[in-house]
């Protein structure tokens, strides 16, 4: 969508996501070229190669099903939330105690372990 700077979805033609109706299209185009018979087959032999150890058709069938691993920096995003969820936790429990701590954290762990999920509660 330009909105008056320079190269907007690209510096070069062409670049960017392809829009959805040419997504359908290639779609179309690919279940037409490969049935459904074909794709099972396909998916049985990938997975019977996983299965012996080729560790490419692995990658690929687990990238697909569980997505690509968290890299080196979303853990360590991850591991700075859950210290400043922790350490949030140790501030409030000697005010509040620490179940309405965990109230307010919206945190179900037991005490001392940190936790991914929060809540947008308000404090008291």
């Amino acid at each position: 969508m330009p909105d008056g700077r320079i190269n907007n979805g690209g510096a070069r033609a062409g670049a960017g996501r392809r829009s959805l109706k040419e997504e359908a299209l290639l779609n179309d185009a690919i279940k037409k070229a490969c049935p459904a018979q074909q794709r099972e087959a396909i998916f049985t032999a990938l997975t019977a190669k996983a299965t012996k150890g080729d560790t490419t058709a692995a990658r690929l069938i687990l990238s697909y099903t569980y997505g690509t691993p968290p890299s080196g920096d979303d853990l360590a995003v991850e591991e700075r939330v859950n210290a400043i969820a922790h350490e949030f936790f140790n501030r409030l429990a000697p005010i509040y105690g620490e179940k309405k701590a965990r109230e307010i954290l919206g945190l179900l762990a037991t005490p001392g372990t940190p936790t991914r999920k929060a809540t947008s509660r308000r404090l008291p």
